[in-house]
């Protein structure tokens, strides 16, 4: 017969069922008690180590919202930049049929697209539209204050907006 002792407990191997490995006492044997009677638990270093790994997150999280809340508004004016060419396009299309180009309404159309007081309509910070080219290949230029980006060559977006228009009818 074989004696073996298991934490303070004597038993014989085969002579019965094993006892477990623990006293009996609730908890015991479970992990959550030492062997010296000691609860254990986080200690305050790994709750700080786990509360800045979380900030880390949270801060990171937040400067990701930041750059998506610029780039959204950025492509908001890049869409409005895109109708007001467009739009432009059209009124140049509008004079090849009417049998001459002209671009009398660009002031008044700039002027009435800017940002002041009344903000009823949709707007760009300092709009600046110009039409180039004679022949009929036009270029409709839109060219508006940046500030949310730093690497915006001069503090201004520009988009470029091509236009094939047939030849003007002489009158």
């Amino acid at each position: 017969m074989v004696m073996r002792v298991i934490r303070g407990h004597s038993c014989v191997q085969g002579s019965g069922p094993r006892r477990p490995a623990h006293s009996g006492r609730p908890g015991a044997g479970s992990g959550f008690v030492a062997s010296g009677g000691r609860a254990r638990g986080f200690t305050l270093l790994e709750v700080l180590i786990a509360l800045l790994v979380l900030s880390v997150g949270a801060l990171g999280s937040a400067a990701l919202q930041l750059h998506a809340l610029q780039a959204t508004h950025s492509a908001y004016q890049h869409s409005l930049a895109t109708l007001m060419a467009s739009d432009a396009g059209e009124r140049l299309w509008l004079g090849v049929a009417a049998g001459r180009i002209e671009t009398d309404w660009v002031a008044d159309w700039r002027q009435r697209r800017t940002c002041g007081s009344d903000a009823s309509h949709v707007c760009l910070p300092e709009l600046e539209i110009t039409i180039t080219g004679e022949t009929e290949r036009r270029i409709v230029t839109v060219s508006w204050a940046e500030t949310r980006f730093v690497d915006v060559v001069g503090g201004r977006s520009e988009l470029e907006y091509l236009i094939e228009l047939p030849p003007e009818r002489l009158p």
